[in-house]
Protein backbone atom coordinates (compact mmCIF):
# COMPACT_ATOMS: atom_id res chain seq x y z
CA UNK A 1 0.00 0.00 0.00
CA UNK A 2 0.96 4.07 -0.58
CA UNK A 3 -0.65 6.77 0.96
CA UNK A 4 -0.07 10.64 1.39
CA UNK A 5 -1.52 13.19 3.59
CA UNK A 6 -1.09 15.30 6.11
CA UNK A 7 -1.35 15.97 10.15
CA UNK A 8 -2.58 19.04 11.99
CA UNK A 9 -0.60 20.18 14.98
CA UNK A 10 -2.95 22.47 16.34
CA UNK A 11 -1.45 23.36 19.72
CA UNK A 12 2.27 24.91 17.27
CA UNK A 13 -0.11 25.70 14.55
CA UNK A 14 1.52 23.55 11.81
CA UNK A 15 0.55 21.06 9.16
CA UNK A 16 3.00 18.44 7.81
CA UNK A 17 3.01 16.36 5.19
CA UNK A 18 2.82 12.41 5.95
CA UNK A 19 3.60 9.44 4.07
CA UNK A 20 3.12 5.82 3.95
CA UNK A 21 4.43 2.54 2.10
CA UNK A 22 4.47 -1.27 2.96
CA UNK A 23 3.82 -4.53 2.04
CA UNK A 24 2.23 -7.31 3.63
CA UNK A 25 3.57 -11.09 1.96
CA UNK A 26 2.07 -14.40 2.67
CA UNK A 27 4.52 -16.71 3.29
CA UNK A 28 1.80 -19.34 4.47
CA UNK A 29 -1.80 -19.35 4.18
CA UNK A 30 -1.94 -18.49 7.88
CA UNK A 31 0.99 -16.72 8.16
CA UNK A 32 2.09 -13.06 6.55
CA UNK A 33 5.24 -11.09 6.78
CA UNK A 34 4.76 -7.19 6.95
CA UNK A 35 7.33 -4.19 6.48
CA UNK A 36 6.43 -0.62 6.28
CA UNK A 37 8.57 2.85 6.14
CA UNK A 38 6.38 5.82 7.51
CA UNK A 39 6.86 9.45 8.40
CA UNK A 40 6.02 13.19 8.70
CA UNK A 41 7.52 16.38 7.39
CA UNK A 42 10.13 16.99 10.29
CA UNK A 43 10.07 14.20 11.71
CA UNK A 44 12.58 11.50 11.26
CA UNK A 45 11.75 8.58 9.12
CA UNK A 46 10.40 5.47 10.59
CA UNK A 47 10.01 1.76 9.41
CA UNK A 48 7.85 -1.00 11.09
CA UNK A 49 8.56 -5.31 10.36
CA UNK A 50 6.37 -7.41 11.89
CA UNK A 51 4.47 -11.06 11.52
CA UNK A 52 0.98 -11.63 11.56
CA UNK A 53 -1.16 -15.60 11.91
CA UNK A 54 -4.77 -16.08 11.74
CA UNK A 55 -5.57 -17.94 14.95
CA UNK A 56 -8.96 -18.55 13.52
CA UNK A 57 -9.17 -18.24 9.95
CA UNK A 58 -11.49 -15.42 8.88
CA UNK A 59 -12.04 -14.30 12.80
CA UNK A 60 -9.01 -13.68 14.93
CA UNK A 61 -4.78 -12.41 14.02
CA UNK A 62 -2.00 -12.46 16.22
CA UNK A 63 0.09 -9.11 15.07
CA UNK A 64 3.20 -8.36 16.31
CA UNK A 65 5.99 -5.57 15.40
CA UNK A 66 9.35 -3.68 15.66
CA UNK A 67 10.17 -0.36 14.84
CA UNK A 68 12.72 1.98 14.94
CA UNK A 69 14.25 5.37 13.41
CA UNK A 70 15.30 4.62 9.56
CA UNK A 71 18.67 6.13 10.50
CA UNK A 72 18.81 4.34 13.59
CA UNK A 73 18.06 4.90 16.92
CA UNK A 74 18.90 4.51 21.01
CA UNK A 75 16.25 2.72 23.24
CA UNK A 76 13.92 5.95 23.23
CA UNK A 77 13.12 5.18 19.31
CA UNK A 78 12.21 1.96 18.71
CA UNK A 79 9.40 -0.08 19.91
CA UNK A 80 7.46 -3.41 19.76
CA UNK A 81 3.70 -4.18 19.86
CA UNK A 82 1.64 -7.32 19.71
CA UNK A 83 -2.46 -6.83 18.87
CA UNK A 84 -5.01 -8.97 18.60
CA UNK A 85 -7.31 -8.30 15.41
CA UNK A 86 -11.25 -9.43 16.23
CA UNK A 87 -13.44 -9.80 13.06
CA UNK A 88 -16.85 -9.97 12.83
CA UNK A 89 -19.43 -10.99 10.69
CA UNK A 90 -20.81 -7.86 8.49
CA UNK A 91 -23.72 -5.92 10.40
CA UNK A 92 -24.59 -3.40 8.02
CA UNK A 93 -26.06 -4.43 4.19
Amino acid sequence: HLNVGSVQHRDIDQTNRTFGMGVELPIHERAYLLAEKFGEQGVPTKYQVGFRIWLVPQRVQLDTTYGNNLAGGDSQTRFFTVGLRLLSQPFLP
